[in-house]
């Protein structure tokens, strides 16, 4: 059965007072965007509560929340409603934890690090009628990451040929199937080799303020490391950009340009070898009130949004001048050591319509964009093919757009630059 099934339990639904309701000790969740609730409590207030939030009753009578927090905070914070619909589970201590990550885990807004925290939520729920596990850490996380070392240390002995205790043999069969089984039945199925490998190092090895900026700015895997290599270089600017978190740039009437990129990236320099320091800016709008980070979703979805006042909104010839000026400004604040680098693809239409809708005659070429970087001050040096984004098209469209050579699709290529000093 899917970990996510919660169908299966007794369950009704009702209006609950939601001063009746007490938070949920299950949750992880460390923040919270206020104006995003804000945003959320008007749409509540207007449209209603599109879907309940699922408590269960506890002995004192209170209700105990097990999944929307969010919810219950936008309504409690920014509306003047005091009943909210709630689907009132029967479940064990037990069975609302394992709801309560599985919900968070399927969360569209859900950050690399929380993503984590969510999935080994999950494991250890599901492993905790071992005690034989439960021995192994006094934390889930220490639980989990020695559970799947263990195991991994004992798949690799197995795979050279080497011998083995049979304690330790006893334990890869006793868990083995169990810890597929559950990696297998994830909101979002994983290979636990993976999870060991790839994503529990962002909780073992990143410092915590990475993380927590890592949260609030809800990143990715790559992003998420990429900020925890330029903290362990350089703290000062980690701190620069975490305060700040964009280049502010404004316009000839020395106005705050609103403006919307998918990714700048900076490279930084240390001793002779090019360290990559890639700092993720993800769909960031600036605004006379500062900047809003706005969380990865498909283009279409917020084609709208993104269309108006936007860069999307532009002409060919302000769009090109747009760059133009802001690669000018990096030079202007960038130390003589500063690698530049810019990811795009070649071609970009400017009708202001979602991408896959874009007429590719009406565009510009990577080599555009080159250009205009030697005119601003920085030499190329490196014009890099890579892999195209899966984040705004499925594999289908990406194979229908081939055929027609519309956006991206020719190539996306990563430009890097050093400054020209003479």
């Amino acid at each position: 059965m899917p970990i996510t099934n919660h169908k299966n339990y007794p369950f009704s639904f009702s209006m609950i007072d939601i001063k009746n309701i007490d938070p949920s000790p299950y949750q992880h969740r460390k923040y919270f965007d206020e104006e995003s609730l804000r945003e959320l409590g008007t749409s509540i207030a207007q449209d209603g509560l599109i879907e309940p939030v699922i408590v269960r009753l506890q002995k004192n009578g209170q209700y105990q929340l097990i999944s929307g927090e969010r919810r219950l905070r936008a309504i409690k914070d920014y509306t003047d409603m005091t009943m909210i619909q709630a689907k009132i589970v029967v479940v064990d201590d037990l069975q609302a934890r394992r709801i309560s990550a599985a919900e968070n885990l399927l969360r569209e807004d859900l950050s690399a690090i929380e993503s984590i925290e969510a999935t080994i939520e999950i494991i250890d729920v599901e492993m905790d009628k071992e005690p034989e596990y439960l021995t192994v850490g006094k934390t889930p996380l220490e639980r989990v990451v020695k559970l799947l070392s263990k195991l991994d240390s004992i798949r690799v002995s197995k795979d050279r040929g080497s011998m083995v205790s049979k304690e330790a043999d006893d334990l890869f069969h006793k868990f083995m199937e169990q810890v597929e089984l559950i990696f297998k039945n994830l909101p979002k199925p994983l290979q636990w080799r993976s999870f060991l490998n790839n994503d529990l190092i962002l909780l073992t090895d990143i410092p915590s303020i990475v993380q927590t900026a890592s949260v609030k700015h809800g990143l990715n895997k790559a992003q998420t490391k990429a900020l925890a290599k330029l903290e362990q270089v350089s703290g000062k600017v980690f701190h620069e950009v975490i305060q700040k978190g964009f280049i502010p740039f404004k316009d000839q009437n020395n106005n705050l340009l609103p403006i919307n990129c998918s990714m700048l990236f900076f490279l930084y320099l240390k001793t002779k070898n090019l360290m990559r320091y890639t700092l993720f800016i993800n769909n960031f709008i600036l605004s006379n009130l500062g900047v809003d980070l706005l969380p990865l979703v498909y283009f279409k979805k917020m084609a709208a949004h993104y269309m108006k006042g936007s860069i999307s909104d532009f002409s060919k010839a302000q769009y090109l001048n747009f760059f133009k000026d802001l690669f000018c400004l990096m030079k202007e604040h960038s130390k003589p050591s500063t690698r530049i680098a810019f990811l795009n693809a070649d071609f970009r239409d400017f009708q202001g319509i979602p991408a896959f809708d874009e007429d590719p005659e009406n565009a510009i070429l990577v080599l555009e964009y080159a250009n205009l970087l030697e005119t601003c001050g920085w030499k190329v040096t490196h014009l890099i093919d890579c892999p195209l984004s899966t984040e705004r098209f499925t594999g289908n469209m990406v194979n229908r757009m081939q055929e027609k050579r519309t956006l991206g699709i020719v190539r996306r290529t990563l430009i890097i630059g050093k400054l020209k000093y003479t």
